[in-house]
Order: C-alpha cells, then structure tokens, then sequence
C-alpha cells in the first residue's frame, strides 16, 4: 500500500476512535441521569391500546381515584398532532375500567350524559353512583383529547406514586 493509503486509513480509524470517546464523553452515566431527575415527580402510565395511554392517581390508602385516559401524541416515530378519540372509543375503554357492576347505577336515571360546550370547548359527563367519565375535547369535529374516569370516593386526594 502507498503510503498516502496507510495515512488516509489511519486517518478514518482516529477519527471513529474519537467520534466513539465523544459520544462516550456526552452521555452522562446513569447515576447522573437519575439524579437529574429527582427534582420531577414520577409519572406512571399504562398502554392500553396502542397508542391509547392511562394515568392512574391513587388515595392516600392507594386505591385508584381517577385514571386519565388520552392519546400519546409521540411515539418515536411520529407525531400525532390531532390525538384525539370518539365517544365509542372513550366508552370502550370506560367498560372495561370501569365494569358496569362497579359503577352503580346512573345518577339520573333519564340522562346518560350531559354535555356542556363553551366556545371551541366540550364538557361531557355520564355521572354514575359509584364512579363517572368525564371526557374533553373540541366542538367541531366531535372528538375528545381527554377523559377522566373517577371513583366517588370522600378519601380520593389524588395521591401520585
């Protein structure tokens, strides 16, 4: 090999042989890591459905109280700006949260669920003896970002673990 070959492929080995150390040097080790993040609050969510996550909060005698429901907007492969779930979706993942049994019977046995709308804003809520589902979202296309499913519990203080 000439010369100029054997610089040029020395040239390419030093050069991932530091490129490697950079990296190496810009990843913080895991004890800093998980020190960086002491100061936050630690969040536990569940995937139910793909892409669907839930949020459970839990009592001071660490029962679940309410578990938020909504659309992940990321992935790690896209971006879900419009993350946003019907009414059949919500009520879905409600009976399975929430069976029927456990929820009692409706508040107002004429009324399923009411609906309250305030600008671009809709409220609607189907309240049960035992627990209810609140879901939110936007009056134009009908579709909801949020839903909370709460226990009516007096001791829920919405306790995060």
């Amino acid at each position: 090999m000439k010369p100029l070959g054997l610089w040029f492929v020395g040239a390419i080995v030093i050069a991932s042989v530091g490129q490697a150390s950079c990296r190496q040097a810009d990843r913080p080790s895991e004890s800093v890591q998980v020190d960086v993040y002491k100061q936050y609050r630690s969040v536990h969510s569940y995937e139910i459905r793909p892409g669907v996550l839930i949020t459970p909060s839990y009592s001071s005698e660490g029962r679940v109280c309410e578990i938020a429901i909504e659309k992940r907007h990321y992935s790690g492969k896209a971006v879900d700006i419009d993350g946003a779930m019907s009414d059949e979706e919500i009520q879905l993942l409600f009976d399975e949260l929430a069976p029927l049994k456990e929820r009692g019977h409706l508040k107002f046995p004429d009324v399923v669920e009411m609906t309250e709308e305030s600008g671009w804003f809709r409220t609607t809520t189907t309240p049960y003896e035992n627990v209810s589902l609140q879901m939110y979202g936007r009056v134009e296309n009908k579709k909801y970002v949020a839903a909370i499913v709460k226990w009516e519990r007096q001791e829920c203080h919405r306790v995060e673990r």
